[in-house]
């Protein structure tokens, strides 16, 4: 076994140990150091994480905390409130109605009929714009 695949290993789990791997520390000073700084290393920071939660602060009741490995886990989180979003048919029906209500507001200010003539022929071209 290289070290590049030793250390590999090495990376995903430090406490791994088969006979392969073992015939490689045997012959490898420069991994054995590195397995050594890493269960060190490991060692560490599991004590460092391992910190009793005073009973008087109260735990979230999102968080349950496991005895055998003091780790939260929060995979019973309350679900996340779904966002209403209203249909799309409400968009279409305030455009037209804005629409309308432009076309009758320009119909009833009296323009001389300039305003509504354009209107009318854009509009009545639309059809055929598809």
């Amino acid at each position: 076994m290289s070290c590049k695949n030793y250390t590999q290993k090495l990376g995903a789990d430090p406490t791994f140990m088969d006979a392969e791997l073992e015939a490689h520390l045997s012959s490898c000073a420069g991994c054995a150091q590195l397995r050594q700084e890493l269960l060190a290393f490991n060692n560490i920071l599991h004590s460092a994480m391992d910190v009793e939660v005073p009973a008087s602060l109260g735990l979230p009741a999102h968080v349950e905390l496991h005895d055998t490995d003091k780790v939260a886990s929060i995979s019973s989180r309350p679900a996340k409130k779904q966002r209403y979003v209203p249909p799309a048919y409400f968009a279409i029906a305030a455009t037209v109605l804005m629409g309308i209500g432009a076309f009758f507001g320009a119909w009833l200010s009296g323009q001389d009929g300039v305003l509504q003539h354009n209107i009318y022929t854009h509009v009545a071209h639309e059809a055929y714009a598809y």
